[in-house]
């Protein structure tokens, strides 16, 4: 019997794999899982094994079923978890109404409920956390999703608590929640889990674009709520908060990100949403990004925790910045690239200088920090331009690729380098309008013929036929 696997390596492979496992780690607890993987290794060591093995040794050394687990490794989709809840004062009982459902998929039209590992915590009015109880005894905060719908009981709860739920990820599902803004904002402050205050950033900023997205599309403009701006105004200030954190929590969500939102995505709406939150973000911050950037500076370039913390949210930072004031930014743009020792802020120049050009790029004084990264680029460094496309390419596409073009130096520069710059501008073909794209250059197209003197001779000049082509918007 011939088994064909033509699957064997795929990203889904390896990132399901990973999940799975960690999934089992959270179920099972540190204890258990390293008895678990003992006893895997002393059946298995030097031989073939299956994934039935693994969760078999699993569940031998833990005592725990894991029989529904299994269908982790047979069962395909993305599970979705609903969660509502409700509060009854007199008693101080709260409750916990979870169901689960996985869409269906082409190979499995019918799914049966997973085991699925949900973390939560509660908090009270104070931030503090309210200690869960069930039947008079303390319970984890690790609560196993088994059925299809499924109620979990907590007593003894003082007041109506701000749940924060799929703490450290503790499951790959989508998790449907009804959160306010308010709430979201107290999980930024007083969650105890970093991933529950970044995920609680995310949702914020999520349901600002989801609403922001349909304002646009009904001729209004964007409007922010008093209470974002003032979550991440206070994720700013807080001096006790890790910088690494920080610069998670501040950073925006990329626009694919965003566009998963929505069943049809607009992205010219998505693209105007997220600039206009990042401009008035970096208003709301005000003088304190100035601040802030000086604080972060280093005299040096070591490889720890907290210089490299430091370095992306001097990024990030950076970028708030040119949104306030591109006349500043473009100073400290420049500053910040020649005396650069490491990639992280060499990117985050370039990033910055070219980001921050509008589609004609001729009204920006940050439009001389993009002439200047990319001629600085080029020259010599064509080691940093695989890595430095995607920030070229977005969204001053058109600008950067001429610029690349105009000022890169062919004698520093090899087959591999044309190849790999011609791969990140094919790339690009599918950039939003608004941005700029290479919109009739196919990776084919580009490495069919001699990259770089097409480029220099079809595209020396801006005004060609040929480069409008290639900074026509979608």
């Amino acid at each position: 019997v011939v088994i064909e696997m033509n699957n064997f390596y795929t990203l889904t492979v390896y990132e399901k794999g990973s999940e799975v496992i960690r999934m089992l780690h959270t179920l099972l607890g540190e204890d258990n899982f390293q008895a678990g993987m003992r006893l895997y290794f002393e059946r298995h060591d030097g031989s073939a094994a299956t994934c039935d093995d693994f969760v078999q040794a699993m569940e031998d050394a833990s005592g725990v079923d894991l029989g529904r687990f299994r269908r982790w490794y047979s069962q395909s989709g993305t599970p979705e978890l609903t969660v509502t809840d409700e509060y009854d004062a007199e008693s101080g009982v709260y409750r916990l109404h979870v169901r689960q459902h996985t869409p269906p998929t082409q190979d499995q039209p019918q799914k049966l409920p997973l085991h699925i590992p949900l973390d939560i915590e509660l908090y009270d009015e104070q931030g503090a956390a309210i200690a869960l109880q069930n039947q008079g005894k303390a319970i984890g905060n690790v609560l196993d999703v088994l059925e299809e719908e499924q109620t979990f009981v907590f007593e003894r709860v003082p007041v109506k608590p701000v749940p924060s739920l799929l703490r450290d990820f503790s499951a790959p599902v989508k998790l449907h929640y009804d959160y306010s803004d308010e709430a979201l904002a107290f999980l930024m402050r007083f969650a105890r889990n970093e991933f529950a205050r970044w995920d609680a950033a995310q949702m914020l900023i999520n349901k600002a674009v989801i609403d922001g997205v349909a304002r646009v599309q009904q001729g209004q403009g964007v409007e922010l709520s008093p209470t974002l701006l003032a979550a991440f105004v206070a994720i700013l200030d807080d001096a006790g908060l890790d910088s690494a954190l920080k610069a998670e929590i501040l950073a925006l969500p990329g626009e694919a990100t965003l566009a998963e939102l929505f069943e049809v995505a607009d992205i010219d709406a998505i693209h105007r949403v997220r600039n206009e939150i990042h401009t008035s973000l970096a208003h709301a911050f005000g003088a304190r990004l100035a601040s802030t950037y000086e604080g972060l500076r280093l005299t040096g370039y070591r490889v720890i925790h907290a210089d490299t913390a430091k370095r992306a949210l001097k990024a990030v930072v950076l970028g708030y910045l040119a949104a306030l004031d591109a006349e500043q930014a473009d100073v400290l743009v420049r500053e910040q690239y020649a005396a650069a020792d490491n990639m992280t802020d060499t990117l985050a120049a370039l990033q910055v200088a070219c980001n921050a050009i509008p589609w004609d790029c001729s009204s920006r004084p940050m439009r001389s920090s993009a002439g200047f990264a990319v001629g600085s680029l080029s020259q010599g460094e064509m080691a940093v331009c695989p890595h430095g496309i995607a920030p070229l390419c977005s969204p001053g596409v058109g600008t950067a690729a001429w610029g690349l073009c105009a000022h890169a130096d062919s004698s520093k520069a090899t087959a591999t380098d044309d190849q790999r710059v011609a791969g990140g501008l094919a790339a690009v073909g599918f950039k939003r309008r608004g941005v700029g794209v290479v919109c009739d250059a196919s990776m084919g197209d580009l490495l069919g013929v001699s990259f770089r003197a097409n480029v220099f001779s079809r595209y020396k000049s801006p005004s060609s036929q040929a480069m409008r082509r290639w900074r026509a918007p979608l």
